[in-house]
């Protein structure tokens, strides 16, 4: 069985993707598990990327543990799903979680994996460190930690190598 993981993206909600995942179910038929994760739900999205990313290896690990049949994983991430869906990656590859398992198909839209750079000054910068937390910093590279900027290069990018395909949809202009 191939599992489908979608993660949404910043303060995401269920309710918003219910049509594109009950297309994609009934497209792909009894040999897919889609799956829409509820670990970075809501505020759950203001304790930072690699919390995020955490609970949602941490939720992966729970469905393989009870899902012995699924021999293949695809990540379908949308804005900041992206990226807790590439720290997760990172982390289920590095705990062997995904060792038995193929990884087929990572895909990402609209998601800021290089953070989000702004020349708009101290307004953005207290916004994103005051209003949302340790995830606004890491967006905007404030964080003591590096996030982002660990999270292209090392084993952080090797991880996503083992995938069969990856796609990243961006639009360059807004």
């Amino acid at each position: 069985m191939h599992l489908i993981v979608i993660v949404d993206g910043f303060l995401g909600m269920h309710y918003s993707l219910g049509t594109f995942i009950t297309m994609l179910t009934n497209d792909l038929g009894q040999d897919h598990m889609v799956h829409l994760s509820t670990s970075s739900w809501g505020t759950l999205t203001l304790d930072g990327i690699d919390t995020g990313g955490e609970r949602l290896k941490n939720e992966i690990c729970n469905i393989l543990l009870c899902n012995e049949n699924i021999t293949e994983i695809s990540f379908i991430g949308l804005s900041m799903g992206g990226l807790y869906a590439r720290y997760a990656t990172w982390k289920l590859l590095d705990s062997g979680a995904l060792d038995k398992i193929k990884t087929k198909f990572f895909v990402t839209m609209g998601t800021p994996h290089l953070g989000v750079r702004s020349s708009s000054g101290y307004l953005k910068t207290f916004m994103c460190k005051n209003v949302l937390g340790k995830t606004g910093e890491q967006l905007i590279l404030a964080d003591t930690e590096k996030l982002l900027e660990s999270m292209c290069s090392g084993d952080a990018t090797l991880s996503l190598h083992t995938y069969q395909r990856r796609v990243n949809f961006y639009n360059t202009k807004n």
